[in-house]
């Protein structure tokens, strides 16, 4: 099981900082990932993904006051490319069980109607 501590250790935040959402999101992914790692590795890895997911990188543009913060905006559809805490989990993953999350499916589209061949037998 995904530890909380650990990935508010990796985000560098207070044990306050509630994570309970993105540690049960984190732990439904590398649950349903078969892969040849250990329990160990699978949650330090997991922890990592948990960590993308909450990551504040998602916000463009903060100003109070007088002060502003930017932040670059994640690329949608690039995974856990997205965040430096999805690179570390790739970067754990030396197997690329891991590497699909987050990315958009390739899409397949017939251009008109399919005709079967008139020597097609259908086998």
């Amino acid at each position: 099981m995904i530890d909380t501590g650990q990935v508010q250790r990796i985000l560098r935040v207070g044990s306050t900082t509630d994570v309970g959402e993105v540690v049960t999101a984190s732990q439904s992914i590398i649950d349903g990932i078969t892969t040849t790692y250990s329990a160990e590795k699978r949650d330090l890895i997991g922890a990592w993904i948990a960590a993308h997911f909450y990551s504040p990188e998602t916000l463009l543009r903060k100003k109070v006051g007088d002060v502003e913060n930017q932040f670059a905006a994640p690329k949608m559809g690039s995974g856990l490319s997205s965040s430096k805490y999805g690179r570390t989990a790739l970067t754990l993953d030396d197997g690329g069980f891991f590497s699909g999350i987050g990315k958009r499916a390739p899409k397949m589209e017939a251009l008109g109607p399919v005709e079967p061949n008139s020597t097609d037998t259908g086998y």
